[in-house]
């Protein structure tokens, strides 16, 4: 193929683009458009020919060094409209540069009208932020004036059947401060003014003051409940205690809101630790309602609940669980959920924490907490913990010291413990359950011998 037959057939292609296309010769004047060129700038093809390049692209000199550029491109009745212009040199007969223009007008449009649409959802951001702020404050100042009249009825001297429901009042109360703190918390997460703060506190009396909220409740249920602190965790981390505190407390509440017998465990482990940060592990399980595998997507979506009886039964506003997501997620962490529905539930997430280097490690009857409903010695308790999170040395370590404790005056105990701490050495799963089993049943048996003398 020769080189004008080469250049007929390129041309045929140019006059097929959707893009506007002008040839133009070596003194920049235009030898012809395609039909997009002639049908966006309302010239013929004879009148395009001989014009100035300079009469469509304005001030095109200013650009002769530059490959691609916007600007404006006007039309034969003076109008023009915003492009995008590209300059290819090919030199090939007649043909000096060959200009490719693609109109932005429509793009510039959408751009603005996004523009404009993102200021109105910002107007109406605020404005639904101003709202619930004023509304959230008027809210408060009726509860707590309920509230105190209430305790100050309460402490009045009144009948236990007035006391009931002065009780009652109460909760109610407590029950609408937590729904206005959701409701104004979602909405400072929603808009981006919630702000963490990075300050040092000791993890250990952090758990220990989040779980004595609900210690009178669980024992009002009669559930038993356990919390135990991995000893590899720092006793001092750095972060937001009150947010964290926020999550922990809303998975607890949960828990003892949805458990009607049986046992609530909070486990908090170390998962990975590097300079000057920990990853902190943090679970909460118990044997509740649970929840249908079908119905746990979406369970950490604002204003979700599993079942709308749920509500009517247990109340809440479906906020707890995405507040929880969102500040998990500011603190760099995770959520989830594990569950089957009449047998219980296991929420965990983790979060990314500073830590402050101290000497020393804390004993195991400092990281192992119960809050008891049977009267089963508080060590062995300790230990049933440890054993159902498969912390076998920490496990191993309460064994020793029972161990130890017994060796004088319950020589067959302390033989039954040296059993159990090597099934723990070991990490038999069916060992150790067999001789923890046989070990609770002595103590147990020594107990009803003590009570019939």
């Amino acid at each position: 193929m020769g080189e004008v037959e080469g250049v007929q057939v390129y041309q045929e292609i140019m006059h097929n683009l959707d893009e506007i296309v002008l040839f133009v010769d070596a003194g920049n004047r235009i030898l012809h458009g395609n039909v997009a060129a002639r049908e966006a700038l309302y010239y013929e093809n004879e009148e395009l020919a001989g014009r100035p390049i300079n009469e469509i692209i304005h001030n095109n000199e200013e650009h002769h060094h530059r490959y691609q550029w916007q600007g404006n491109i006007y039309r034969k009745n003076g109008t023009c409209f915003f492009a995008e212009f590209k300059r290819i040199t090919v030199a090939a007969g007649e043909i000096e540069t060959i200009y490719l223009i693609r109109n932005l007008e429509k793009e510039k449009k959408q751009e603005e009208e996004i523009k404009k649409l993102q200021q109105a959802m910002k107007e109406l951001t605020q404005a639904r932020q101003s709202f619930l702020a004023n509304v959230t404050h008027e809210l408060r100042t009726p509860i707590n004036g309920m509230k105190g009249m209430a305790v100050l009825l309460k402490e009045s001297g009144v009948l236990q059947e007035q006391q009931d429901s002065i009780d009652v009042m109460l909760s109610c109360c407590s029950n609408m401060e937590r729904i206005v703190n959701d409701i104004l918390d979602y909405s400072k997460l929603g808009n981006g003014k919630l702000e963490l703060v990075e300050e040092p506190f000791s993890i250990r009396e952090w758990l220990q003051g989040i779980m004595s909220i609900q210690e009178s409740v669980i024992r009002q249920k009669n559930l038993a409940c356990s919390y135990m602190v991995d000893p590899a965790v720092p006793q001092t981390v750095v972060g937001d205690g009150y947010h964290l505190g926020q999550v922990l407390g809303n998975l607890l509440n949960n828990a003892v809101k949805f458990t009607k017998e049986g046992k609530i465990i909070v486990e908090m482990l170390l998962k990975e630790k590097k300079e000057h940060q920990v990853v902190l592990s943090v679970a909460v399980s118990d044997t509740g309602i649970g929840i249908a595998e079908e119905k746990l997507e979406g369970l950490f979506e604002s204003f979700q609940q599993v079942d709308p009886t749920i509500t009517r039964e247990y109340g809440g506003t479906g906020l707890g669980l995405a507040i929880a997501k969102e500040l998990v997620t500011m603190m760099h962490g995770e959520i989830g959920v594990e569950s089957k529905s009449g047998i219980g539930s296991r929420f965990y997430f983790t979060v990314v924490l500073g830590y402050v280097e101290e000497e020393g490690k804390e004993s195991v009857e400092e990281l192992v907490g119960t809050i008891e409903k049977e009267a089963v010695p508080e060590r062995l308790q300790k230990l049933s913990v440890c054993m159902e999170f498969e912390s076998f040395e920490k496990a191993e370590q309460i064994v020793h010291q029972l161990k130890e404790l017994w060796k004088d005056d319950k020589p067959l105990w302390s033989k039954q413990a040296f059993r159990l701490e090597l099934a723990l050495r070991k990490q038999k799963q069916e060992q150790i359950v067999e001789r923890y089993e046989k070990l609770v049943a002595m103590v147990q048996q020594q107990s009803i011998e003590e009570k019939v003398r």
